[in-house]
């Protein structure tokens, strides 16, 4: 999602709900990784919002610490109910990897001029090499649930 509309989201979220309605959040978070094929689908987030940002110039909201993306829904009246890390996907091989990760973003990066790619094409070249070492996933998600309260 956009950056600049995240907040407008939250708020008709926020707008449409019923008084003592439910709001769930699901998404990737930084975090302390158990293993380097964890840290990766983070990492291959990162590189595809920073594809986004170079060739069409919008920010992409994703891919926070946990605590921030709460605070920043809880800044929008809403009371956080619960909270749990999860474990989803599978773990992939670097042939599952390559078949099914990074069309968009290598797609991204060839509209970019080449001495502008600097550091998305270092990390895109670290996560490949990573990949090759240790595989890719599964992922660690945040599940959050928030309640509009009574005002």
């Amino acid at each position: 999602m956009e950056e600049k509309i995240f907040d407008r989201v939250i708020e008709e979220v926020y707008r449409v709900l019923q008084t003592h309605g439910k709001f769930l959040v699901i998404d990737k978070i930084v975090c302390e990784f158990r293993s380097p094929s964890e840290e990766l689908t983070v990492l291959t987030e990162l590189a595809y919002h920073k594809a986004v940002e170079y060739v069409h110039g919008i920010r992409v909201w994703g891919v926070r610490r946990a605590e921030e993306l709460i605070a920043k829904i809880a800044s929008k009246n809403f009371t956080e109910k619960s909270r749990e890390l999860i474990t989803l996907g599978k773990r992939f091989s670097w042939d599952e990897f390559i078949e099914n990760w990074g069309r968009d973003t290598l797609r991204l990066m060839q509209a970019i001029p080449g001495e502008a790619r600097g550091g998305l094409e270092e990390l895109v070249n670290r996560i490949k090499t990573n990949v090759r070492k240790y595989g890719y996933g599964p992922a660690r998600v945040i599940a959050a649930l928030f309640v509009k309260e009574a005002t």
